[in-house]
């Protein structure tokens, strides 16, 4: 558990990658608003990767990047010495006081408590949950981790109750099981921008209404049922435009995607937008946020929708409920449901008028989904600041 003094903290993220993504976008916010004074974070990256998209950024921000990549497949590092060893003696020659793994690494956290690492954090992040029917092998290696994180893990953290809860029941009075929420940077959802002219950008008539969509290229995203919710809506309206935003993780998902809109003879509808810097003239321009994913750890993305003033259309699953007491108006709909349901409650969203900027910041502010209030949990679970 965390030893509170006046040392300045040295803390190692464990990432697979420092592309975009929900966990190294919120890294990056607590970067940029942690105290430097109480808590140094560096990140090791163990996927093959060693740059990504938030690589520079990360760095200009005054985190070390390391690189530590051993055999592919998580079970392999169990016993690949070379990765162990590597580990091990980075960790050494570093001094670290916390290693924070987001990863399903259960060596790494076995390492560092040989390393005699005081602090050591998993953090779960994706749900168990029904949508992805588990083999005998998942239930067999999720029950694996599950015992060699409770081993060597001083403090485990989800970012949601319900992520939390799916992994490892009720562990209430276990100290050791936090939950720590997300947070985003509501500041910079105080700046207004020209709207038409994004439209005039993306070739969008002005009273057109923007669906957005925003989310890694990957089959969980669910982008394909967007697809059909836009079939579904477009046959009977013609002023809706789906903007898509993402990374192209996977190629083929991508390029089924594009072929889906090309069938449907959509594409005069479609604005495909790829990773951009800075999402808030997107989030603003938009009059709905479409989230149809099969799962998620926590939302973050509908609290950032909410922040701009949009209505939210989202699927009912357990990372999404939590995150969805930080929105004023959302619709849940069940992934079952027939696309006309999801069509329906697009088109009643719509009707929502956007909320104001401020009432919209204020809202979210006072849900306590603010990344000032992420960073403060954080840095008691570090022992940089008082309980």
């Amino acid at each position: 558990m965390p030893v509170h003094n006046n040392k300045v903290k040295q803390v190692l993220h464990i990432l697979a990658s420092l592309d975009r993504g929900g966990v190294e976008t919120w890294l990056m916010y607590v970067m940029k608003h942690i105290d430097s004074k109480k808590v140094k974070i560096d990140v090791c990256v163990i996927g093959p990767e060693l740059e990504g998209a938030y690589s520079q950024q990360f760095k200009e921000l005054g985190g070390k990047i390391l690189h530590c990549f051993g055999l592919k497949r998580w079970w392999r590092r169990l016993v690949d010495r070379s990765f162990q060893k590597d580990f091990r003696t980075l960790l050494r020659e570093n001094g670290y006081d916390i290693v924070h793994c987001h990863c399903r690494h259960a060596c790494v956290l076995q390492c560092a408590k040989r390393e005699h690492v005081p602090v050591r954090i998993a953090h779960i992040h994706p749900p168990r949950n029904d949508v992805y029917k588990q083999n005998a092998f998942h239930r067999v290696r999720n029950q694996y981790l599950r015992k060699k994180i409770d081993l060597y893990a001083t403090d485990i953290l989800a970012p949601s109750n319900g992520t939390m809860h799916s992994h490892f029941g009720d562990r209430t009075e276990d100290l050791r099981y936090k939950v720590l929420y997300n947070g985003i940077p509501l500041v910079d959802f105080e700046k207004e921008i020209d709207r038409i002219q994004f439209r005039k950008q993306l070739e969008i008539p002005v009273a057109g209404k923007i669906v957005l969509t925003v989310g890694r290229y990957v089959p969980h995203k669910n982008q394909e049922l967007v697809v059909h919710i836009a079939d579904e809506l477009c046959k009977k309206r013609n002023d809706i435009f789906f903007v898509l935003n993402g990374t192209v993780q996977n190629q083929s998902y991508f390029n089924n995607i594009k072929n889906m809109v090309s069938q449907k003879q959509l594409n005069s509808r479609f604005r495909f937008i790829g990773p951009v810097d800075d999402l808030i003239p997107i989030w603003k321009a938009a009059d709905l946020f479409l989230f149809p994913s099969k799962m998620e750890g926590f939302g973050i993305v509908i609290i950032e929708a909410s922040a701009a003033g949009l209505p939210v259309v989202s699927s009912d699953i357990l990372g999404i409920r939590e995150a969805a007491k930080g929105c004023r108006h959302i619709r849940l709909i069940a992934l079952t449901s027939p696309v006309r349901d999801w069509a329906n409650a697009v088109e009643d969203m719509l009707e929502c008028d956007r909320e104001g900027s401020s009432e919209a910041i204020e809202y979210v502010r006072k849900t306590g989904f603010a990344i000032e209030s992420s960073v403060d949990n954080l840095l008691k679970i570090y022992g940089a600041i008082s309980t």
